[in-house]
């Protein structure tokens, strides 16, 4: 097949897979909606199994590459992902204090490699504003040295339910790309980024500076390593199976649920057919998680 036909053939799949989330998809573009888009349409409800089957179908019959299938995926389940289960979690928060010294400000900077820190009074559950490296940059090169709360420009809050599409045309319209994450009490839950929302569309977005391990990491044998952080809607991604509504949005939830503490090094819990073993654990953290079918019973 060529290039342009292979395009055009994404490009038609894609358009009719979607038909039935015109609506929501049209929530994304800036401008109003029109009244034709009101009506039955906009009513219609779509079956997910029924949308991942045409896609499935499509990828079968050699219309979408897997890649082009993925995508379409990521973009059908991007309309009802909310900001809680894509947020950095607040323990992985990166922020200086509000007064914080120019110095202090540059060294969080150097040793993070973010382009973005938020700025706290007292605590995490008091972010004030959110710095930027290009003022951190300016300020010196001005030969100033200002404090972090007179750097700091205004930030975004949003609540943990906030649809990331919707979050998306906010980032949009404020020309932010950064937010502070609250939980019905008013603290704060995590942050989420610019970065975040588009990952959801197009994976893993990483640069020169990454050092983590991958979120998911093959051993072979149907064997993976998973980061306790890792949502677990990733184990229907790797073994099929329905993890449906559940009180956790991580791996590392769904062990310490099942467990009831934190578990050992080498501790093994079972859930619908799956084997979780901790792998690495700190003091208060699962960090990383092999997961495997689990062997029948003898």
């Amino acid at each position: 097949m060529s290039q342009g036909s292979r395009v055009e053939a994404v490009a038609v799949a894609t358009l009719v897979a979607l038909r039935p989330l015109t609506p929501a998809l049209v929530a994304l573009s800036p401008g109003e909606r029109s009244p034709e888009w009101e009506g039955e349409d906009a009513a219609e409800e779509v079956d997910d199994h029924e949308i991942q089957a045409f896609i499935g179908a499509g990828e079968e019959a050699g219309i979408l590459e897997r890649e082009d299938a993925e995508l379409i995926t990521s973009i059908v389940e991007f309309s009802e992902t909310i900001a809680r289960e894509i947020m950095t979690p607040r323990t992985d928060v990166v922020a200086v204090a509000h007064d914080a010294s120019f110095e202090e400000v540059q060294r969080q900077f150097a040793a993070s490699m973010f382009s973005r820190l938020p700025v706290y009074r007292d605590s995490l559950d008091r972010i004030e504003g959110v710095l930027h490296v290009k003022d951190v940059v300016r300020a010196g090169a001005a030969g100033t040295a200002p404090s972090a709360g007179e750097l700091m420009r205004e930030v975004l809050l949003v609540p943990e339910t906030k649809l990331v599409r919707e979050l998306l045309r906010e980032f949009q319209a404020k020309r932010q790309q950064l937010a502070v994450v609250v939980d019905e009490y008013g603290g704060t839950s995590g942050i989420v980024t610019l970065e975040d929302v588009l990952e959801e569309i197009v994976g893993e977005i990483e640069d020169e500076h990454q050092q983590e391990p991958p979120e998911v990491e093959p051993e072979g044998e149907g064997s993976y390593l998973v980061a306790g952080s890792a949502h677990v809607e990733v184990l229907e991604q790797l073994f099929g199976i329905e993890v449906g509504e559940a009180g956790y949005d991580s791996v590392a939830g769904l062990v310490l649920e099942r467990l009831g503490k934190l578990p050992r090094p080498g501790q093994k819990v079972s859930w619908r057919g799956v084997e979780l073993e901790a792998v690495e654990v700190d003091r208060r953290r699962l960090r990383r998680v092999r997961v495997r079918r689990a062997e029948p019973a003898p």
